[in-house]
This record gives C-alpha cells, structure tokens and sequence, in this order.
C-alpha cells in the first residue's frame, strides 16, 4: 500500500462560518457545483476544469484553466450562449475531455429561449481559454439532459471519434437514450440513435479495441445496463446488467437513480481492455447508512460484469462516485464525498488501485470536512494522466473546488509533447 501524500491538501476542522478547502477554490463566492475536470495528455500541466454557476433562476457553465498542474487556476468565466447557429439562454451539466493533440471539449445541456433543451459541444484549441460551439442534438425531440462524452484513443479505424450521450424525456415521446458521434473533432455530429429501455443516467466510454460502450439506467429491468457498439456507435447489441439500480433519498449527499460512472482501461499494460465501473449502492443492514459506493469490473468487453465490492466505510453515507484512468499506467483512480451519520460535514475521500481494480487501499480523506448539508448536484468529474490526478468536489453552499492529490512514489510528470502517441488497437 502507498501512503498517500496529499499535495496542498491537509485535513482541517474549520467552522462552516469560515469555511476554508484545503484545496484550490475555484468559486470562493459559492454558488457553483457539479464540477468536471480534464487534463491535456500534450502537456500534463495543462488542465481545465468548469461548473455550474446558479444566479437569480438561472444556471450558465463556467470554466477554468491551469497552466502548472493545478496549483493555480485562472477563472474565463461562462461559456459563449451561442453554439454554432443557436441561442441558448443557459447551459448546465459539464463534462470535459482532451484529444490526443491537446484540443479540449466540454459538453454541456443548453435552454433556448424557447424549445426544448438541447446539447451542445464546445471545443478549445489553447488550452481553455476559449470556447466556440456547436448544437449537437440533431435529430431529437424532447428535453436532452444528463450528456456525457467520450472519445477513441485506441488506435483502430476510428480513432478520433467523439461520442456523446445523452437521454430525452417530455415533449409526449418516451424517455431515450441517444448516443450520437462526430468523425472530425467535434465539428459535426450524426443524427443520434436511440436506445431503447434506457431510461436515465447515460454514459460512454470507448475501449482499446475501439468498441463504445454505453451504460445508463434499465427502468425496465431496474437495473444499470451497458451495450456494446463494434462498428464505431452505428449500432448496439442487447444490454448486459451491470449492478441493481439503486434510489437515494431525500437529503442524502447525492441523488437521483443509478448516478454511476463508466470508464476504460486504454494503457499497454496487461490489464488493458478492462472496464471500470462506480456506482453508488445499497448499505449492509437496517440500521446502515442510506447509501454506499461500490465497484465493478468487466474482462470481457462488457458481456459480464464481476462481483460488486464496497469501498465506502460501513459506518458512512456515501455518494457522488468518481472514476478516472490513467492512459499510461493503467492505475485506476476512485473518488467519493462521505459523511458520518447525522454529520453536517463531509469528506472527499480517494482510493487507486494498480492491478486492474483487483485491489484498492483503504480509501483516504484528501479533502475537508466541508458543509454537506444537502446535495451538492448530481455528479463530478475526476481526472488522471501521467500521475496528475485531480477530483472536483463541492460544498453545501456551492464553493467549488478541486483536489490534487499525489502518492510518495509518483514518477515525475510526462514531458510536453506534439500529441499524445497512437497507439494501435487489439483486435
């Protein structure tokens, strides 16, 4: 086991009057959640992270960039509310991502000042500190919401490609999910193909041998569910159960049904072509908290899915989980808020694992405690590439901030480069 050395982040019992993160804060005013984060694979110390930012009714994604791997962070503020040709008059749900040339591209939800919600991906060419955008919802009807966004790095034929979900609701159609793909950095997208029976929570993820895979919630079976797509996101074959959907309640540290999260192992180690998933899950016992976080993993391209194993200690409420790969080790980074129970004040706890999920230390606080009174939103992002690992987290009153965190033997980050090496994929 490593012993984890935090950088910049030390635990500190500070009163929530004068609430302080151990962290970079990156809304001191509050009222921002439901962070993401990415790191550029072209130069580690390169990072760009966003937010929601909740004023007088109204919510618009805000961002943020670093140039010295998150030890200070310069604020852009929101995102244009123009993509491409349409006029939003707010945006929310961020999720962020590099290429391999180090281009970054956020997605987001956007309102139009009329119509039904819509989704939009942005794209930066400097690292964050602008943004010009698209409308990628071409062809559905309803609200779009809860996007997530993935990209092929495995080196097959469709290296390169974007792929985004989404799910619809409203507008007198039944909920879908949809996964649309973009062939040429984001500039265009498909029309989007349905997925039948699932009913929330999507989200995407491609493997080393190109395959996309994309979970989300099986109202008609209750469960968390993922298909495989082997023709670039053209079609997808019959779901495969993951884990039991689970509810939180009222109040808890996360909610909503099955908020997981999906990612792929695209390193040259053995344990490449895994796939990881966190997913919060049911307590041991009446008298348990209302909530855990759980792991799971696939070997086999998604047909089935291993043993579920609890990470979260048994005496805390846990949720909010995060997962993040490292494209170079392979080492598989986790993150949740916990908080005792009938606690006010939670912890951003981490624990990794080297070996393809096999194992994991026993999970670390990295950050806190903070005010977590209530939900703080319904997800974040973490990141991991080269050792930099970063998980964004938030309080009660919506000061968003982001975690750093470092382990003794850390190799030094990679050196700059043109983009990040193709590798070619396994088939």
């Amino acid at each position: 086991m490593r012993n984890a050395l935090i950088a910049v982040l030390l635990l500190c019992a500070c009163s929530h009057d004068a609430y302080v993160p151990h962290a970079p804060v990156l809304a001191p005013d509050g009222s921002v959640n439901e962070g993401a984060v990415a790191i550029s694979p072209v130069d580690a110390r390169v990072a760009v992270a966003a937010g929601i930012r909740f004023t007088g009714g109204m919510s618009k994604v805000e961002t943020w960039h670093s140039r010295d791997l998150g030890a200070t962070w310069t604020a852009v503020g929101a995102l244009p509310l123009i993509a491409g040709s349409r006029v939003l008059k707010q945006h929310w749900d961020p999720v962020l991502l590099f290429d391999r040339t180090g281009t970054a591209y956020i997605t987001v939800v956007g309102a139009p000042p009329e119509g039904p919600w819509t989704i939009a991906v942005f794209r930066s060419t400097d690292g964050g500190a602008t943004w010009s955008g698209v409308d990628a919802a071409n062809n559905t009807k309803g609200n779009a919401d809860k996007p997530w966004l993935a990209i092929d790095n495995s080196g097959g034929p469709f290296d390169g490609s974007l792929y985004l979900t989404w799910f619809t609701f409203g507008g007198g159609v039944p909920a879908v999910m949809h996964v649309a793909r973009s062939r040429d950095r984001g500039v265009t997208w498909t029309e989007a193909n349905g997925i039948a029976g699932a009913s929330g929570w999507p989200f995407i993820a491609v493997g080393a041998d190109g395959s996309v895979y994309a979970s989300f919630f099986d109202a008609i079976a209750n469960r968390i569910a993922t298909v495989r797509s082997a023709d670039g996101g053209v079609t997808f074959g019959a779901p495969a159960g993951i884990a039991p959907e689970r509810t939180l309640v009222s109040g808890a540290i996360g909610y909503g049904t099955s908020a997981h999260q999906m990612a792929a192992d695209l390193s040259s180690r053995p344990t490449r072509g895994n796939l990881y998933v966190v997913f919060p899950c049911a307590s041991d016992g009446a008298n348990s908290p209302p909530s855990s976080v759980c792991f799971t993993r696939s070997l086999d391209q998604g047909a089935t899915w291993l043993a579920s194993t609890r990470l979260s200690l048994p005496t805390q409420e846990a949720g909010l989980p995060n997962v993040a790969i490292d494209p170079l080790s392979g080492e598989v980074l986790l993150t949740w808020i916990a908080r005792d129970v009938n606690s006010n004040d939670a912890t951003l706890f981490a624990t990794h694992s080297l070996d393809g999920g096999t194992t994991f230390p026993s999970a670390q606080p990295v950050a806190g405690p903070f005010p977590s009174r209530q939900a703080a939103g319904d997800y974040n992002q973490s990141a991991s590439f080269g050792a930099v690992r970063m998980a964004m987290f938030s309080d009660t009153n919506g000061h968003l901030s982001i975690a750093r965190i470092s382990y003794l033997d850390d190799p030094p980050p990679p050196a700059p480069q043109t983009q990040l090496p193709r590798r070619r994929a396994v088939r």
